[in-house]
């Protein structure tokens, strides 16, 4: 089967995905003469309503990274554009916006329509991303 299609997954939060994977992701389009998608999801933490109420300032908390998120986002997402740009391949970008416990979800939702999907995965907590795709892929014959 050729990669016609290729999907980049471009985490937010609570650290930005290395740009040096944008850097091989567009590499590889490039090489496979594929088009290439870049998705991020500007995430926000829930909170119940409670602790918001509490000694403190955990709204203010709260607000400060859903920014650092949104921030991430963009910025990644922009690299992603020149990069792909410079390289001449066919490209499109994602915005989407979630919950952190349907980042996931999300995902899995944009890889269904790929031939391949990128899930960088650092030490952390990416796993679970990649855990999701590969527990909910079609099983191709």
């Amino acid at each position: 089967m050729a990669v016609r299609d290729i999907l980049l997954s471009l985490a937010s939060y609570p650290e930005p995905t290395p740009i040096v994977v944008i850097d091989r992701a567009v590499s590889l389009a490039s090489l496979l003469s594929a088009h290439i998608a870049a998705v991020s999801c500007e995430v926000h933490v829930q909170v119940p309503g409670s602790f918001l109420s509490g000694p403190g300032n955990l709204g203010a908390i709260v607000a400060n990274e859903a920014h650092k998120s949104r921030r991430n986002a963009q910025d990644l997402l922009a690299t992603f554009e020149s990069t792909a740009q410079r390289s001449g391949v066919l490209r499109e970008i994602v915005l989407d916006h979630c919950l952190s416990s349907e980042a996931p979800g999300v995902l899995v939702d944009y890889s269904r329509l790929r031939d391949l999907t990128i899930v960088p995965v650092p030490e952390s907590y990416d796993q679970w991303y990649a855990e999701a795709i590969i527990a909910t892929a079609p099983i191709r014959t």
